[in-house]
């Protein structure tokens, strides 16, 4: 009787815990804001004050999203000039710890945009956002291939861009 108390008090305490964390999500309680940083610059952005740089439009057809989708918000492009950044590798952070580390190049070519909202609604934290990694796949059909997936980042808490490694001794 006690082992099986103990597993109901321990499942039931798991249930709480989930429960407030998802309600802190939805309560807005998450700092939607996301930390961008770049050599010795730091700035955090709000999802307003990414929308502030100026917003562009795309259309979009993903795996997790019914038919295309319109996308909204800055380029990859225009945030990393904000930030004094024209080359190297960017490191994109999720709230659930996933990240990708790329050439920022092959990103900014592709027409990545940081989308703070889908079909004209803001991206809530428990639906993608505040920010998700999009690109412009239905004009793009590239852009939606399984390979390439695993770019499209949701949940950005943390953006590092890093400059151009200086090349070694063997390379001069």
């Amino acid at each position: 009787m006690r082992t099986y108390l103990r597993n109901a008090l321990g499942a039931g305490f798991i249930v709480a815990t989930a429960a407030a964390a998802q309600s802190a999500f939805d309560d807005g309680a998450h700092d939607s804001s996301i930390h961008v940083t770049h050599l010795e610059a730091t700035a955090r952005f709000s999802v307003e004050e990414l929308a502030a740089l100026g917003t562009v439009e795309i259309e979009a057809v993903t795996p997790w999203t019914d038919g295309v989708v319109r996308f909204r918000g800055p380029t990859l492009e225009t945030l990393a000039r904000r930030m004094g950044v024209a080359s190297g590798t960017i490191v994109i952070e999720a709230v659930n710890d996933y990240r990708i580390e790329e050439p920022l190049a092959p990103l900014l070519e592709d027409g990545a945009v940081l989308a703070v909202e889908m079909n004209g609604f803001a991206l809530p934290m428990n639906s993608y956002g505040p920010v998700w990694l999009t690109f412009p796949s239905a004009a793009d059909r590239r852009l939606a291939r399984s390979e390439g997936m695993y770019r499209w980042i949701w949940q950005i808490d943390r953006i590092e861009f890093l400059p151009d490694a200086p090349p070694n001794d063997a390379e001069r």
